[in-house]
């Protein structure tokens, strides 16, 4: 279409070497990685990891604060951006974006179900 020759197909018996060994390196470390943590911690104990109750994560009012007014200002401003501003807030507002919404998640989301289960109204109000 453009007047270049095809490419022969070109299989490379060094980069399969290469490939191949780099795989069964990666493999065996990693099986003797889990091996080491296997014996570290009790057989017992592991069969037992999925029957014991988890406990209710801990939670920061600052982060929660910060989790909130992140993601407040990285909203305002990506939406009142201009063509003249948009290069210098992309990165901020990506940055703020992202740890506004981790803290979101872990911190102000558990927060914010915390102080609804201390509302016993509206948590033993009967479901018909």
């Amino acid at each position: 279409m453009i007047g270049i020759a095809p490419l022969p197909f070109y299989l490379s018996e060094k980069a399969i070497i290469l490939t191949v060994g780099a795989f069964l390196l990666l493999f065996f470390s990693i099986s003797l990685f889990t091996t080491i943590l296997v014996r570290v911690s009790k057989l017992i104990d592991l069969f037992q990891a999925g029957e014991k109750p988890k406990t209710e994560p801990k939670v920061s009012i600052l982060l929660s604060l910060l989790s909130a007014f992140l993601l407040i200002i990285s909203y305002y401003l990506a939406t009142t951006a201009t063509m003249q501003t948009l290069l210098f807030r992309m990165l901020p507002v990506i940055g703020m974006t992202i740890v506004g919404t981790y803290f979101f998640y872990t911190q102000l989301s558990v927060f914010i179900m915390k102080m609804l289960k201390k509302n016993r109204m509206l948590v033993w109000k009967k479901r018909i």
